[in-house]
């Protein structure tokens, strides 16, 4: 019995190593780097790529590491600093310097599931994240989500892939000087602003939420939109660091500590490691045939932007602010003949008007007058429902002439 188990279990080896070496498909790698070079599921090339389009008249500095000894920029203007990690590890002197260089008028946006107890006590807040380093345990791949939050009478905006849920959470905060933006599938909250001295801190707790899976899922684009719509525009530089997505241990801590290490360090558990390793090897030499349930169907998504577009509309409307949502309706149409039309020089005279009609195919009359109309609400604080109204008459003609 004994050597036809031995020859099953030779037979079974020498068949996977064969099929291993016949198939040459390789999966893409699931590390979460967020680099701005990374294109895999967790690197960081799509946010890099919109942050570039966003700020496309600002200097974006690809940063090893901040040098908070000295000035970073000059008084004149404020800079922003982008942080996407897994892990945000930090020693006193660091994050002291990070606290420093917000309060003198600057802002960080920082994106990171794990965040030194030191930098999370100067800034008075509190997440569940010592709950993950006892127990790392994501939960069960199903489908979840991740949603903005625009207050308490309206409903969240929610985003959804099929991985890991988003369970990190900010736990304390001070309510003061802070803003909540987003939430987890539970409806906590995992995205906030909080006003430090003159400048701002943007703190996210789901970073796999702008990793290129994410954003490459259904219309989940629109999520990076939001998060970075509460941004301040028009910085003197953007900062990008790629410094602290290679520290992968908390400072000032004991280098052996994992789950793993702690396992060896005790025989009766390093003991029963092996064998559970080697009882799951021996289950899958014995059981090589695959067995597979039947896939159910899972019905579609729903298509969330209509239902995003109301939101954001009543929010407005509640508000009577129809400055601000010319001003997006504006911004949005340099943003499309800037990408569509390759127009970056933005004037409101004649020969852009005939630049803009020829591209599009509309009157010169009707692009001068919708040129004209743009310069005339940039030009003033405040906007009627007349006006408004105008506007957006003329920006449907123009969208639907092509």
């Amino acid at each position: 019995m004994i050597n036809r188990l031995s020859y099953c279990v030779v037979f079974s080896l020498v068949i996977l190593l064969f099929s291993c070496k016949q198939s040459r498909v390789r999966l893409p790698s699931l590390e979460e780097t967020y680099s701005y070079k990374d294109k895999n599921p967790f690197g960081g090339s799509v946010v890099w790529e919109r942050l570039n389009g966003l700020y496309d008249d600002v200097e974006i500095q690809e940063s090893p590491v901040f040098n908070f000894s000295q000035s970073p920029v000059d008084s004149s203007f404020y800079s922003l600093y982008v942080i996407i990690t897994k892990n945000f590890f930090v020693d006193e002197s660091v994050a002291k310097g990070i606290l420093d260089y917000i309060k003198d008028g600057n802002d960080v946006f920082l994106s990171a599931e794990r965040i030194s107890d030191n930098f999370l006590d100067l800034i008075d807040c509190e997440t569940n994240q010592k709950l993950a380093y006892l127990k790392e345990d994501w939960g069960d791949m199903a489908d979840t989500k991740v949603g903005m939050y625009f207050g308490d009478k309206l409903p969240v905006v929610n985003y959804r892939y099929f991985y890991f849920p988003f369970n990190n959470f900010i736990r304390q905060i001070d309510q003061d000087k802070s803003r909540i933006l987003g939430v987890n599938e539970g409806g906590r909250p995992n995205y906030a602003i909080m006003f430090l001295g003159k400048g701002r801190l943007y703190l996210h707790l789901a970073p796999r939420a702008l990793g290129n899976y994410f954003l490459l899922s259904h219309d989940n684009l629109k999520y990076l939109d939001n998060v970075f719509s509460y941004l301040r525009s028009d910085p003197g530089v953007v900062y990008w660091d790629e410094y602290f997505k290679k520290l992968n241990k908390i400072p000032d801590k004991d280098d052996d500590f994992s789950t793993l290490s702690v396992v060896m360090q005790h025989p009766a558990l390093k003991w029963a490691f092996w064998l559970t390793v080697a009882g799951i090897l021996f289950f899958i030499f014995t059981n090589f045939k695959r067995k597979q349930k039947v896939i159910p169907i899972q019905p579609p998504l729903e298509n969330a932007t209509v239902d995003f577009v109301e939101t954001v509309g009543r929010l407005y409307f509640v508000n009577k602010d129809n400055k601000n949502i010319a001003t997006k309706l504006i911004t949005y149409f340099k943003e499309h003949i800037r990408s569509r039309h390759l127009i970056k020089n933005f004037e409101s005279d004649e020969a852009t008007a005939k630049l803009l009609a020829a591209k599009r195919g509309i009157s010169e009359q009707q692009a001068l007058l919708l040129l004209q109309t743009i310069s005339a609400i940039e030009s003033h604080s405040s906007v009627t429902d007349e006006q408004l109204t105008d506007l957006n008459k003329q920006l449907e003609q123009f969208y639907k002439s092509k």
